[in-house]
């Protein structure tokens, strides 16, 4: 007989199992070997002015039956901006797998996003509060799925006209030049340096080493000058 998840046995011949270490299960029954054993801890209080989020064991398949709950409280005078390259879950009738994003734990409380499927695209949005209340719970029993990785930074409120400008244009998601840039992990540390710090936009001009995208420069190229009242011929 397989092993039931969550245990193991590496010889075919023994009729007993091996539970998983710690907090570790697996994917599905008849696991042979202890390295089939995945974390299942997830969540957290998170306060850092940047961070990443995933779902358990990506970009693997996350194990069936967990819930994570995060908070990110965001420093007094920041917006939350966040960014979502894309997402891998399993479409149920019920949407037993899901992602909800919320300004707190309460489920009347306003929905920033929610997601109970895959989605290739990328999308980026700012948060509707301060702080937010993250929760991934999966339920379905035989669908397996990579989860999914969030990217998030802070930005001063000084400059939330300029980032909700950029974020809400539809040619950032249109664009499929564009579209590649918001889902190279690379790349995306830079991107978002771009939004949140207007001042630093002209380290990236073309011909400058640092500059490894050029399209997304150009795209919010006018949007910054015009916000920061700097015209082309004024820059330096």
């Amino acid at each position: 007989m397989n092993c039931s998840r969550g245990s193991y046995q590496p010889n075919r011949s023994e009729n007993f199992c091996f539970r998983c270490p710690d907090n570790k299960t697996t994917l599905d029954t008849g696991a042979s070997d202890i390295s089939e054993c995945i974390e299942t801890i997830c969540g957290g209080n998170l306060t850092s002015m940047t961070g990443v989020i995933t779902s358990p064991n990506h970009p693997d398949p996350y194990p069936k039956g967990i819930e994570c709950v995060w908070h990110i409280k965001c420093p007094e005078g920041r917006g939350l901006l966040m960014l979502i390259p894309n997402i891998s879950i399993p479409l149920t009738k019920d949407c037993s797998d899901h992602l909800v994003m919320r300004e707190n734990a309460s489920p009347f409380s306003k929905t920033t996003y929610y997601a109970c499927e895959s989605y290739t695209n990328p999308v980026s949005f700012i948060s509707r509060s301060k702080d937010l209340y993250i929760k991934f719970t999966s339920k379905s029993t035989n669908e397996m799925a990579e989860g999914f990785k969030i990217f998030y930074v802070t930005f001063e409120e000084k400059y939330r006209e300029l980032v909700t400008s950029i974020v809400e244009d539809g040619e950032l998601y249109g664009n499929s030049s564009l579209r590649r840039i918001l889902q190279d992990e690379n790349l995306i540390t830079q991107i978002l340096d771009i939004m949140v710090h207007p001042q630093k936009f002209f380290e990236y001009e073309p011909g400058n080493a640092k500059n490894k995208l050029p399209e997304f420069y150009s795209f919010v190229e006018k949007k910054v000058g015009d916000f920061l009242n700097i015209r082309p011929y004024s820059r330096r």
